[in-house]
């Protein structure tokens, strides 16, 4: 189990033993047998020291089926919960949706289609959501509109297509989008315009092209953009330069994408 040293970033933790809440005459931590339960399937629990409450779970095991997510339950005041690479499916999004407080989840690699997308609707405080690798389709993708407080989504190595666009356009506030190896055309692309927040997108192996450059310059913001393994061209690659000159740009040719 881990403490976060702030309730706000959780970026800096420090361990501490669960036996810490027996010794000198201190009681044990409300969730402690949540917390063991988490460390037995190879997951990690971080608490909030403001308030107290498990902040964080991991839980990143391939062994961790939909019935492990009852030990989750309880959690109310989860702020974020990674599943990624579990046998989770969306039986067990049921669960999930009972935790209102969460504002990130990470759901790649598992067995998530559109279904379990529209359990957690419910989730609407939701800022980042990892879906990548997952059979979520364009249909599915109608469920972000629960989601106003979008800031960061991974769509990558899904059946996602250009039609999918008119929904995550909906999602003013996000500033980071993972579109790589779907099916996302420079014309799916340009329905993302008035996403004048974005400050990283990747869309590495996407169906784009020169004719995406103009669309890719209008944001103004960008820091970051992964054009490798698309038809983008080296002309088209200066002329965003040219347009976003503080972006970090990454490219590779087709051809070359292909020889890796």
């Amino acid at each position: 189990m881990k403490y976060a040293k702030s309730s706000l970033t959780f970026k800096t933790v420090f361990v501490i033993s669960l036996l810490t809440y027996s010794v000198g005459g201190c009681s044990r931590h409300p969730n402690s047998a949540e917390i063991a339960r988490i460390e037995a399937l190879g997951g990690e629990a971080v608490i909030d020291p403001g308030d107290n409450s498990v902040a964080i779970v991991r839980l990143m095991q391939p062994r961790v089926v939909d019935s492990d997510l009852e030990t989750i339950a309880k959690l109310t005041r989860l702020r974020e919960l990674y599943l990624n690479r579990t046998r989770v499916t969306d039986e067990g999004m049921k669960i999930v949706a009972s935790l209102p407080q969460l504002r990130r989840l990470d759901l790649s690699e598992t067995q998530i289609d559109d279904a379990g997308l529209a359990s957690i609707a419910s989730l609407t405080r939701l800022e980042k959501l990892g879906l990548g690798s997952t059979r979520i389709t364009d249909h599915g993708l109608q469920t972000l509109n629960s989601f106003p407080r979008m800031r960061e989504l991974h769509l990558c190595d899904t059946r996602v297509s250009d039609a999918g666009m008119l929904h995550v356009a909906r999602l003013v506030h996000l500033r980071q989008l993972d579109l790589s190896n779907t099916k996302v055309t420079s014309r799916g692309l340009e329905r993302l315009r008035g996403l004048k927040a974005l400050e990283l997108l990747r869309l590495q192996g996407a169906l784009i092209d020169d004719s995406a450059v103009t669309t890719i310059s209008a944001f103004t913001n960008m820091k970051h953009v992964d054009l490798s393994g698309t038809r983008v061209t080296s002309d088209g690659v200066a002329a965003i330069i040219k347009a976003l000159p503080r972006a970090q740009v990454v490219w590779a040719t087709l051809e070359a994408s292909r020889v890796r």
